[in-house]
């Protein structure tokens, strides 16, 4: 395989993940009237008891601070969120008693599907995917910015 078919074949094989999961989102977020992007948030939030700050949640969610922004401002008007704190460093987001029940319910949809995919890959080639993919990531990050900066002088 040449340079060239491995590029095509590693980004046809993430496309491919990615569209599913996004079918998932899709499936699920569209029938209560939310978006994609709101599942990572809702998950996140449900994981905080005392709710996260702003920072704290794109540290979790790892999505673009713009879409988390639209994701919390939507999600407070659709009443799943709760904002507690008084000035916009200290503001803490938390699920509402709805957003709690909602994420109960995406939380155990998502388990039953994932769990099936799951188990058609032993635990050991999971635990070697999810090095892989941090590896990848962090690698890719590296090169990029090296570029960027490079390009830059």
């Amino acid at each position: 395989m040449d340079q060239t078919e491995k590029f095509l074949h590693f980004f046809a094989t993430i496309n491919t993940l990615n569209r599913q999961i996004n079918r998932f989102k899709s499936f699920y977020m569209e029938k209560k009237g939310l978006k994609g992007a709101d599942l990572s948030v809702l998950l996140a939030l449900n994981k905080a008891e005392n709710g996260y700050r702003f920072d704290e949640c794109c540290q979790i969610v790892r999505m673009d601070k713009a879409l988390i922004s639209r994701s919390l401002k939507h999600l407070k008007e659709q009443d799943l969120l709760v904002i507690e704190g008084e000035t916009t460093y200290k503001v803490r987001f938390k699920l509402s008693t709805k957003g709690k029940q909602l994420t109960s319910y995406l939380e155990q949809e998502a388990s039953t599907i994932f769990e099936k995919a799951h188990l058609a890959i032993d635990e050991e080639e999971w635990a070697v995917f999810y090095v892989f993919c941090s590896t990848l990531s962090q690698e890719i990050a590296t090169q990029m910015k090296e570029k960027i900066e490079t390009s830059k002088a």
